[in-house]
Formats: C-alpha cells, structure tokens, sequence
C-alpha cells in the first residue's frame, strides 16, 4: 500500500466516524510512520480518535486492530479526560504519548488538538516535570546493581547492554526530556539520540556515552560509559534544582507526607 492511499483510507474512516458519531467525535489523526511520512509499503497504519465519550467504542477493546488489504491498522480510541491526563500528568510514559499526540497528521479536529495540548504543556508548572524527573532518575540508579553484576564475570554482552539500556538509558532518556519538556518519539534507542540533541539541557556527553552503549562490544565498555554516564546526570540534576533524597533510617523518610500526598491525587484535590 502507497501513502496516498494510507491517507486516503485515513479521510475516508474520519468521515465515516463523523457521519455515524459526529455529536461524540473530536478528533481523528495518524500517528506513527503515517504521520512521519516515513511509512513503507509493508507498513502498519496506527490511527488515534478522539471522544467525548465511550458511547461509541468498539465493544471489545478500546484498541481494536484489522488488517486492510494485508496492512495491520490499529485505532487508538481515547476520550477526551483520558487525554487530558496523559498530557497533563508527566510521567515515564509522557515524552511517548504526547508525541503520539501532539504530532499527528490530522483528518479531523473539532478540538483544535495541538494548539489545546502544547498550550497545556506550556502551563504545567516546572515543579511537575522535576518531580516526574527525579522518580525516573531514581529508578535509573536501583538498576545500577543489576548492571555492575551483568558486566562482571560470568556476564555477557547482551546481559550488560540490556541491563543498561533497558533498566538505566531509558529511564534517564526520560528524565532528560522531562527536564526539557521535550517529547521523543519511541521507547529508546538512536532515534531519540537525534532529537535528545536538541534539547537545551542536556547531561555531560549524554549522546556519545549513549552510543557507546549501544554500539559497544565490550560488556566492560558498556557498564564503565554507563556509569560515567550517571555520574553527569547527577551533575545534571543537581544543576536543575532535581533533589535526590537519601536517608540513613525509615524514620527519616517522610512516609506519612507521601501517602497523604497520593490521598489528595486520588481525590482530584491535587
């Protein structure tokens, strides 16, 4: 399947959605290789509608997929509130899912989508982004172990690369968007690399330790770029106002504050 026809089949479900649901319908985009315009023939086709409601949902799944003329297609149903949390609320997911969003190629907006979403990112407070940073950050480091003991002897190349770009890199990938407000647009690896270099703030030798990582055939290699690389991201952090809490005793940690604190997130208070 050509792209002309991908955008085509992309029009022609839009209008059907608006002439069944048009009262419930927001919006109907292409995300993915589509949207990039990077899509091959044998590609899949990854479309995300937008709701008021659930009203009109597939019965069976709020992601239901089918091929088409031997291409997968799979429709993201999303309502209006889901959206808005995925957008508004920074977390390991966020750089991804707001990518998927924000850069869309759009066959119908009753929303102004884009607009309404980098208007949103624009408002959410710094402290929220430094927040979700710092638990990425501190995810990274309860991995460090696993990866010392993958790079030692006994361990292999597979072992240690996947210890370090699985449990470490792309945790502290997202914290560095996080910091940045920046968005990426896959889970991790060298096509994030590209955009990461964009950003304002970056850690010391962030991409040529990544490399490294990734491309290294040494076990040994990849556990000393990545722990040279946590030592920057430490700099980093400490350089962007992102504290690193460390106690010496449970009664040191401020429990009752944190639970307190997920009460108020449950109820909608916070």
């Amino acid at each position: 399947m050509e792209h002309e026809e991908r955008v085509r089949f992309g029009k022609d479900l839009a209008e059907m959605l608006n002439k069944r649901h048009g009262e419930d319908l927001l919006y109907v985009g292409a995300f993915g290789s589509l949207a990039r315009n990077e899509d091959r023939k044998d590609s899949d086709i990854d479309m995300m509608v937008v709701t008021k409601t659930k009203k009109y949902w597939p019965a069976h799944s709020n992601w239901p997929e089918f091929q088409l003329k031997d291409i997968a297609v799979g429709l993201c149903f999303k309502t209006l509130d889901e959206l808005d949390a995925d957008v508004g609320k920074p977390n390991f997911k966020w750089p991804y899912r707001t990518w998927r969003t924000i850069n869309t190629l759009t066959f119908y907006d009753k929303m102004d989508l884009k607009r309404r979403y980098r208007q949103m990112i624009d408002d959410t407070p710094e402290q929220v982004f430094k927040i979700a940073a710092q638990r990425q950050i501190i995810e990274a480091f309860s991995a460090l172990g696993k990866l010392k003991k993958n790079a030692g002897p006994g361990g292999g190349i597979a072992d240690a690369r996947s210890a370090a770009v699985i449990c470490i890199c792309q945790r502290l990938d997202v914290a560095v968007a996080l910091v940045n407000r920046g968005l990426l647009p896959g889970d991790y690896g060298f096509k994030n690399l590209s955009y990461m270099e964009k950003f304002e703030k970056v850690p010391k030798d962030y991409i040529r330790l990544s490399k490294i990582i990734w491309e290294s055939g040494s076990a040994k290699e990849i556990c000393d770029a990545t722990l040279e690389l946590w030592s920057n991201v430490l700099v980093f952090a400490h350089d962007n106002g992102i504290s690193l809490p460390s106690y010496n005793s449970i009664k040191e940690v401020p429990l009752w504050t944190w639970m307190e604190e997920a009460q108020f997130e449950k109820s909608g208070e916070r």
